[in-house]
């Protein structure tokens, strides 16, 4: 029903959830979708923020015993070893492991650097660096002390399913959308410009915005549709996954270790023929990451292929006994279910993206965030030039637009600064720097709703575009000063 009591169309009823939802929900899939943005250069970003690892030279020949002879160093009695081997995107070597902790305490996870020509540990400063805007995007924070993870997820799927249904309610409101493709009139100015620009930036790459939100809505299917796992698999629910993952009979995944990291030191593995065999049966050849878990008197061993080149998610995976080097079983995809699945899977992530094609989804992404943001500004115009709303729902809203749409760039730079700038000795300085974030956050969303107003617009713009000055400048300084000549972000190529 409409205020006058008459019956509504169809056209009419998805009009009024599309603005009304986009309102409600438009501020945080705004934060999603920048976020998520930058999510495709996280490597590069992290790389840009850790100048000690700009100068890396090309890995040795037998880059794997290199770090297995460090955890062999540093870690002899955990119970879980990880290695991640350079590529083209992150140059560094990482392991890392797990031990015991405490009396009923949580395992204790270490992480190291090393170069991966010499084996030697590199001191890089800790923190988030690029990882922070890949987990916020589905966070809504981090997982740097695991808190507010499930809330943080929850609130996420909310909201991508409500972007979704948006995103279909727009498409039947809209009667003209193929002309909307070409119609863009800023010289008209208020209303019409920002429906415009709202009807072009949605129209644009439409089949983008419906892949990425239903493919984020399949990445979080065991959260809000657990019920149908259930039903099928009841208390087996591990089943599910493996079966999803392409597991072979009888393989299962070697995740964490439990609480007790095991007695004496790792037992010696069949290193050579765990590799020799994992270089055979991947795709070209390519190993990613190597885990190590032991599990009483038995070792076992997961290679990881790479997905740079692999449109379906996850990656080819073996498993081996550690001891004998014998290939227990491979993980790939194999039913259409689960091939069709981990495309989708493949496709929201986007590893397999070259240069040039994660530039242009980066492009995608940010008019995605073009969309929301102008749509949220027309809701304030279109009703101001009415005057019937009232003046406080307009100043609420044009406040969080401002607090919003300009604070969450002004807040990423605070972060990057942080990132750079911060004592690398600093205790917690992954939490230092996500403070950073939301009180830089904090404050431009107090100063838009306390001084609304294009006025403030101005002034939170002016403030994004000196933050990002500084912090070219920083990264510069900071890659000088560390003995680094300065590396740009690869964020287009010619493939």
């Amino acid at each position: 029903m409409n205020p006058k009591g008459k019956p509504e169309g169809l056209r009419q009823a998805m009009s009024w959830f599309h603005t009304w939802a986009g309102l409600l929900l438009g501020w945080v899939m705004f934060a999603i979708f920048v976020t998520g943005s930058l999510s495709y250069y996280r490597q590069e970003l992290t790389l840009w923020l850790r100048p000690e690892l700009q100068t890396l030279a090309p890995p040795a020949p037998g880059v794997e015993r290199i770090a297995l002879e460090r955890l062999q160093t540093l870690a002899p009695e955990a119970g879980f070893w990880s290695l991640r081997l350079p590529d083209e995107r992150d140059p560094a070597l990482r392991i890392g492991w797990r031990e015991a902790g405490g009396a009923g305490g949580r395992p204790r996870v270490e992480n190291r650097v090393l170069d991966p020509a010499s084996g030697e540990l590199l001191p890089v400063r800790a923190g988030m660096a690029g990882d922070f805007p890949y987990r916020f995007h589905f966070e809504l924070r981090s997982a740097q002390r695991s808190q507010w993870i499930l809330e943080g997820r929850w609130a996420v799927c909310i909201a991508t399913a409500v972007m979704f249904a948006a995103l279909l309610s727009g498409i039947v409101t809209h009667r003209r959308i193929f002309a909307d493709f070409f119609t863009f009139r800023p010289a008209k100015g208020g209303q019409r410009a920002w429906l415009d620009g709202h009807n072009v930036s949605a129209v644009l790459v439409l089949p983008f915005y419906l892949l990425i939100t239903f493919s984020g809505l399949l990445l979080f299917q065991t959260i809000f549709m657990p019920a149908g796992i259930a039903a099928a698999y009841g208390e087996q629910s591990r089943a599910y996954l493996d079966e999803l993952r392409g597991a072979s009979p009888g393989v299962k995944r070697h995740g964490a270790p439990d609480a007790a990291a095991g007695s004496g030191p790792m037992p010696a593995l069949a290193w050579d023929t765990v590799l020799a065999e994992s270089r055979r049966q991947l795709p070209d050849g390519r190993i990613d990451v190597i885990l190590v878990r032991r599990d009483g008197p038995a070792v076992h061993v997961e290679v990881r292929g790479s997905d740079a080149k692999r449109l379906a998610y996850p990656p080819v995976e073996l498993a081996f006994d550690g001891r004998s080097g014998l290939l227990l079983g491979r993980v790939d995809p194999q039913g259409a279910a689960a091939r069709t699945v981990g495309t989708i899977y493949g496709l929201h992530l986007a590893h397999f993206a070259s240069p040039g094609l994660r530039f242009v989804l980066f492009g995608f992404g940010l008019l995605g965030s073009l969309m929301i943001g102008s749509g949220l500004a027309l809701w304030v115009v279109k009703r101001r030039e009415r005057g019937k709303t009232p003046a406080l729902a307009l100043h609420l809203v044009d406040g969080l637009n401002i607090g919003t749409l300009a604070g969450l760039p002004l807040a990423l730079a605070v972060f990057a600064l942080g990132s750079l700038w911060l004592p690398a000795g600093l205790a917690e300085r992954g939490e230092a720097e996500i403070r950073c974030f939301f009180a830089a956050w904090g404050l431009a969303l107090v100063w838009g709703l306390a001084r609304p107003g294009r006025a403030t617009w101005g002034r939170q713009w002016g403030c994004v575009a000196v933050a990002c000055a500084a912090l070219l400048a920083s990264g510069l300084w900071v890659a000088a000063t560390n003995g680094a000549a300065p590396r740009p972000l690869t964020v287009w190529a010619v493939d």
